[in-house]
């Protein structure tokens, strides 16, 4: 009778404690934006945000993206035998921000090469602000499978970048999150959090949110200077072992080209650390900076409007000049018969010193991704204020966007599961991946009164249902296990 009652007790208490966990709000970092339908980046469930499928607006122009999440032109993953395949990564600087699809640098590269009688085709794997963290989980669920026989790096930008968080911390929380207990119970989201603090180390930290935090005051770099090293020869040093080539790309911005970078001692140590794996492997790299002032030193009608279209992202122009060093570079080596890459052994990571201490915040043009992972209110956005134009800015990606939204769970034998959602008339608004767990959010644009939901898991099983603008802020379920 005694444990009985015990027993009772203690579910009351536990209770008692959850309902106070849940009042609190904890909340792992997950893409609070939705989908519109109509901007690129999308939530996913990972990689924290993705590109959805369809026809997105990107700049001036527009960028088709294949239900995979990369952009197209995209070939067949099996690639022909004999055949080469350049895989670019990177972020919105070499996915071609502003460009239409066919205008890119990684399109333009294998049309060049192509003319030089090789058979070898592209695949565009930069995403808009990934970091070499993103990248490396993007290659294992996605890339690899395109069996590149060349990798082109150009991360540096979002890994240099200075934010409210680190990448590994956000990704590894979300990965801990994202199913079973932990996602459900805000009792065990709180309790995680906690011991993981009270550990202290050098590890991964867990994130979590409540309704009551507020962005931090600090910042600090996105991917560590010694991680972003590590991470730039695990990729070389995996390219190299299935029997490939890498090459790096230096990126540049207006202040670089024009030599004025009141911001270069913040740069400096992951262009350093880049080149400095570059060197340890022998791979070429392509400087983007000393390539376009070279091109206007060499054409005086030249001038920096003609190679960005804003601080950091090249025109058609500016592309195309680096397509055409791509090319040459590669050829130069005497690729593809000759391999070009040595292995001299473990990458000395204790020699990459960063110059710069926490708390400075290079000039980057474009808001922060991160704004978008947590709820934004009023009450939690100290820090944002501060922050210079263009680095965070006080423009809230996280708040609320027109239109109405509606939540979704789903139920699926398989992950993860495909939403699609479309007008009555069948023109796209826009894509979900939903992971192992279910739960998705999607923001319809304004002026749509109905739309349908089409849901598919990796097996091809399927359902469509109906909503209406009158059903906003409800939840749809859809099982897909019993079809």
């Amino acid at each position: 009778m005694k444990v009985a009652f015990s027993a009772v007790t203690l579910c009351f208490v536990l209770l008692f404690v959850e309902g106070g966990a849940r009042w609190l709000g904890p909340v792992t970092p997950g893409w609070q934006g939705g989908d519109t339908g109509t901007i690129i980046m999308v939530g996913h469930p990972t990689r924290l945000w993705g590109m959805g499928a369809g026809v997105r607006k990107n700049g001036e122009t527009t960028a088709t993206i294949h239900p995979v999440g990369l952009r197209e032109p995209l070939v067949d993953r099996e690639r022909p035998e004999g055949q080469e395949r350049i895989l670019v990564l990177g972020d919105s600087s070499f996915f071609g921000h502003g460009l239409e699809d066919d205008e890119t640098m990684v399109v333009r590269v294998g049309e060049l090469l192509r003319t030089k009688g090789m058979d070898v085709d592209t695949v565009n794997g930069a995403i808009p602000g990934y970091s070499t963290e993103q990248t490396l989980l993007m290659l294992e669920e996605v890339g690899w499978a395109f069996d590149p026989t060349v990798l082109v790096l150009g991360s540096l930008w979002s890994d240099n970048n200075f934010d409210h968080f680190q990448d590994q911390d956000l990704l590894k929380t979300r990965q801990s999150f994202g199913t079973g207990l932990l996602r459900k119970s805000a009792m065990l989201r709180i309790l995680a959090g906690w011991s993981d603090r009270l550990r202290g180390g050098y590890g991964a930290k867990v994130i979590t949110w409540t309704k009551e935090s507020e962005w931090p005051e600090g910042s600090i770099r996105r991917v560590a200077l010694k991680r972003y090293g590590e991470n730039l020869d695990f990729l070389v040093r995996s390219i190299h072992e299935k029997g490939g080539q890498a090459l790096f790309i230096a990126p540049a911005n207006r202040d670089l080209v024009s030599g004025e970078n009141p911001d270069l001692l913040s740069w400096s140590p992951y262009f350093n650390a880049q080149r400095a794996v570059a060197e340890h492997w022998g791979a070429p790299i392509v400087d983007t900076a000393a390539l376009f002032q070279d091109e206007m030193k060499r054409n005086p009608s030249v001038d920096i409007d003609d190679l960005f279209l804003d601080e950091m992202h090249p025109t058609i122009f500016g592309s195309d000049l680096l397509a055409n060093a791509l090319a040459s570079t590669l050829l130069e080596t005497g690729w593809p018969e000759k391999d070009f890459l040595t292995d001299a052994g473990e990458f000395p990571f204790g020699d990459l010193v960063d110059a710069v201490g926490e708390g400075r915040r290079p000039g980057d043009v474009h808001h922060s991704p991160q704004t978008n992972l947590f709820p934004v209110s009023e009450d939690n956005t100290r820090g944002l204020e501060d922050m210079p134009s263009g680095q965070g800015s006080k423009v809230i990606q996280g708040g609320p966007i027109a239109g109405w939204t509606f939540t979704g769970k789903v139920q699926a034998a398989s992950w993860p599961v495909r939403v699609e959602i479309a007008d009555v008339s069948g023109s796209g608004l826009g894509t979900v991946i939903v992971g192992e767990g279910g739960d998705f959010r999607f923001t319809v644009r304004p002026g749509v009164d109905d739309i349908q939901i089409k849901m598919t898991d990796p097996n091809g099983v399927n359902k469509t249902e109906t909503m209406t603008k009158s059903h906003a802020g409800n939840s749809i379920e859809m099982n897909l296990t019993g079809l």
